[in-house]
């Protein structure tokens, strides 16, 4: 029983021994891995994670820019907007005005015409009255003229008074 308690104390201490053993060198492991393979790793880690935000943190500007782009594009677009609001309202004034100014150009230089033409007609009308009162005259002084001479003619006075007198006669 002595050597079966010694190969028992021997295995137990083969594994015991073993145990410490690989527990040494886990630990020297994690002591080089922690000195010299994890910092480079840590760093790499780090550096890509600085990376991914320094590309989220672009994206962001970005995104912001953009909407502040948005913002300023639909403000143009609205300020635009009323711009041409503005023209067209003031081209439909000044077309009205410059309407209203033809329409009432237009009744000005009618209302002339008119007074022109009345006048005109008037001035016809007058010289067409004039010519007819010295046809009139003209032809009443033949008139005159004739009877007169008739009358003053001594043969025809004769006659009559002899007519007057046979009539007184008779």
């Amino acid at each position: 029983s002595a050597v079966s308690s010694y190969k028992y104390w021997k295995t137990s201490m083969d594994i015991n021994a073993t145990l410490l053993v690989e527990m040494i060198i886990f630990l020297l492991f994690v002591l080089i891995t922690k000195h010299y393979i994890w910092p480079p790793i840590i760093g790499v880690l780090d550096e890509r994670r600085d990376i991914i935000q320094k590309g989220l943190q672009q994206a962001d500007q970005a995104k912001s820019e953009l909407a502040k782009a948005k913002e300023k594009a639909d403000e143009t677009i609205h300020l635009a907007a009323q711009q041409a609001k503005h023209i067209v309202e003031d081209a439909q004034k000044e077309a009205i005005t410059l309407i209203s100014d033809a329409k009432k150009s237009c009744q000005e230089r009618l209302i002339k015409l008119e007074v022109e033409l009345e006048k005109k007609a008037q001035q016809a009308h007058q010289r067409a009255r004039k010519n007819i009162e010295t046809e009139i005259l003209n032809a009443s002084t033949q008139l005159c003229q004739k009877v007169l001479k008739e009358a003053l003619d001594t043969r025809t006075t004769s006659k009559l008074i002899q007519a007057e007198t046979k009539a007184d006669k008779g």
